[in-house]
């Protein structure tokens, strides 16, 4: 995570986090830095800018929990700075399970001991997409879930997002079934977060780097394309049309209710990319019909 004197920033995977890092930084060089700067910093005639980018411990899960990295929870930010507004990112659960497939840390980094997904996936690593979204719910859920049962199924993106943006995540697992998620009883539970769009990240970014006060002309490098990312857009976003199969969708759709509600957009994206099978989806008791 970033603290600033003007807010947090929670960096969620695979949603352009390293972007907002790199981008949040240049921003605050330009505006804050430069040779006459640093003078007065240091003769203290001008009171430097907070500025701290922690590496925290994985506090979500266990089987790396002492792995420190750039994304922490809200729960680890310091009570010193609770009061400052938190901003992050969002992504489309659809569009985000290709891109954690495609990036392929979970090669390096087993979602559980390595036996156990042998036993389960006999030419582990090499999987294909499908058998990488059965592993993420069947080991990787359970392992954030820590023994925790859950009234309802939950997709891996909605576990990792409540961990992240919730006050009592573990609280609300035990809880979370439809009726919590109907009567929209989350947005009780969850923090007040400012969520940019992956998808338009440099223009939602430099509009709400402008609200907390930078200039156009420290920011001109946002509108210029310029973009930091680990897997090729293009093959993510073929992979997106073209590996899914209705089933799937469905399944995520089913899985990450709770993400979906929070965006309708995404869900709109999701029913697009079902048009033209002409199926009804069961979704928490109601049915939607896809239109051709």
């Amino acid at each position: 995570m970033i603290i600033t004197d003007h807010f947090v920033l929670l960096n969620f995977p695979k949603t352009g986090s390293s972007f907002m890092r790199a981008a949040v930084k240049e921003a605050y060089r330009r505006r804050y830095g430069g040779r006459w700067r640093e003078i007065l910093y240091r003769l203290r005639l001008r009171k430097r800018p907070l500025f701290l980018e922690r590496m925290l411990a994985n506090a979500a899960d266990p089987l790396y929990v002492r792995l420190k990295g750039p994304h922490g929870v809200w729960r680890q930010i310091p009570a010193a700075y609770g009061h400052l507004p938190v901003v992050s990112a969002t992504r489309n659960p659809l569009d985000r399970y290709v891109s954690r497939y495609l990036f392929g840390w979970w090669k390096t980094h087993p979602l559980e001991r390595v036996p156990l997904i042998i036993e389960r996936y006999p030419h582990y690593p090499d999987l294909t997409f499908p058998e990488y979204l059965e592993m993420l719910h069947l080991f990787g859920v359970k392992r954030r879930l820590d023994g925790i049962d859950t009234s309802m199924e939950l997709g891996h993106h909605t576990v990792q997002f409540i961990q992240f943006y919730f006050r009592d995540p573990e609280a609300v697992f035990r809880r979370i079934d439809d009726r919590y998620i109907q009567e929209r009883r989350y947005l009780e539970d969850m923090v007040e977060v400012r969520f940019l769009r992956q998808e338009n990240l440099n223009e939602d970014l430099y509009r709400f780097l402008l609200e907390m006060g930078f200039q156009p002309g420290h920011l001109d490098f946002l509108r210029s394309g310029v973009r930091v990312n680990k897997t090729d857009v293009r093959d993510e976003r073929h992979a997106v049309e073209n590996m899914y199969t209705p089933d799937m969708v469905r399944s995520v759709l089913e899985r990450d209710r709770l993400v979906f509600e929070l965006f309708p957009a995404y869900k709109q994206a999701a029913l697009r990319l079902m048009n033209g099978f002409g199926v009804f989806l069961q979704m928490g008791g109601a049915l939607e019909l896809l239109v051709i």
